[in-house]
């Protein structure tokens, strides 16, 4: 039981990591395009900001995928 668990955790969490990823990268080109920061200061402190957020959000992410895998598993 604990094993399907920490399996199911792992993928949501690599599923999660992957979508946070995903999104992260998908912002930061929509601002380059529509030039959005002037100076790179700007662009240093958006990088920083999107950084701290994937990171933030993945764990969190990660048990929302969890649950998800569970339902559609079982």
């Amino acid at each position: 039981m604990l094993h399907t668990l920490v399996s199911f955790y792992l993928q949501g969490l690599l599923l999660a990591a992957i979508v946070v990823f995903i999104t992260g990268l998908a912002y930061m080109v929509n601002r380059a395009f529509k030039k959005v920061d002037k100076t790179a200061r700007e662009k240093q402190e958006v990088l920083y900001d999107v950084l701290m957020i994937c990171i933030l959000t993945t764990p969190i992410f990660s048990f929302a995928f969890m649950a998800l895998l569970l339902v559609i598993k079982s």
